[in-house]
């Protein structure tokens, strides 16, 4: 029943009530084959919204938490669509919580996450198969911490990404590495979480295992230990202390001429 909420609960789109349903397609296609995978784009491909999130260069690991007002929540201007609402309304992202007149939206559920993420990993960067196993061999090679797979897996998934396909600038920035790395852990479903608040700062990105979690900061052209500096000046491990947890801290610093990592430090 767990894994069921897992990938198939999640969806609230009452402010009133706080009760969660299921995705009722996907459940059914889950119950008739026996088999927890994604069954939401059997029903139809999101072109408008991937469309959108290229035309204004979304930063895509903003999608685990989104804050808007209820006005805009409920809004739609032809003229000037925005992409939260439009999210929202279409089932991508849900009702996760509420403070004072801010709504906090992220996705419902494991499915949408990761085949969300594989289409926008499809249609953005033109990805192709290579791509979509590399994503997989850089996964276990987190988990297994295998620090040197980590760095030779990061560097042959943008090689295999041809650039520019992603917004308009002549380099990439920090956004855009953050970005394929977030969306390759997603689309083949690790627990990959960016842009997580702390009373100091956003963490760029986690990626929690049963028995272990990375705490990771990039940086562009600069240093690795930067990264691992600003963690720990941060306090960004705090939240994960007291949970029985290996705490691992790891600072990626990439070239943005040669579009690969300069330097990778661990501690």
């Amino acid at each position: 029943m767990e894994m069921i909420r897992y990938w198939y609960n999640g969806y609230r789109f009452s402010l009133e009530s706080d009760k969660k349903v299921y995705s009722p397609i996907s459940l059914m296609y889950c119950l008739k084959e026996g088999e927890f995978k994604n069954y939401w784009f059997k029903t139809a491909t999101p072109t408008l919204l991937v469309n959108l999130l290229r035309q204004k260069n979304y930063y895509i690991p903003k999608l685990e938490d989104i804050k808007i007002t209820e006005n805009l929540l409920d809004a739609f201007d032809i003229k000037n669509i925005r992409i939260e609402p439009l999210l929202f309304q279409s089932g991508y992202l849900t009702i996760k919580a509420m403070e004072d007149d801010i709504i906090f939206l992220a996705y419902p559920n494991q499915e949408v996450k990761k085949s969300f993420s594989e289409i926008l990993m499809q249609y953005l960067f033109e990805t192709t198969p290579d791509t979509f196993y590399l994503a997989g061999k850089l996964g276990k090679a987190f988990e297994q911490e295998d620090f040197e797979g980590i760095r030779a897996h990061i560097d042959s998934i943008f090689a295999s990404i041809p650039y520019p396909l992603y917004g308009k600038k002549d380099k990439p920035d920090e956004a855009y590495f953050h970005t394929i790395i977030y969306l390759s852990l997603s689309l083949i479903g690790y627990n990959a979480k960016s842009e997580l608040l702390t009373s100091r700062g956003r963490l760029d990105m986690a990626i929690e295992f049963k028995n272990k979690v990375y705490i990771i900061e990039f940086k562009c052209n600069q240093s690795a230990g930067k990264g691992i500096e600003q963690i720990k000046e941060k306090g960004y491990i705090d939240n994960w202390r007291g949970r029985g947890k290996k705490i691992i801290l790891c600072g990626i610093n990439f070239d943005t001429e040669k579009r690969e990592i300069r330097g990778i430090r661990f501690g």
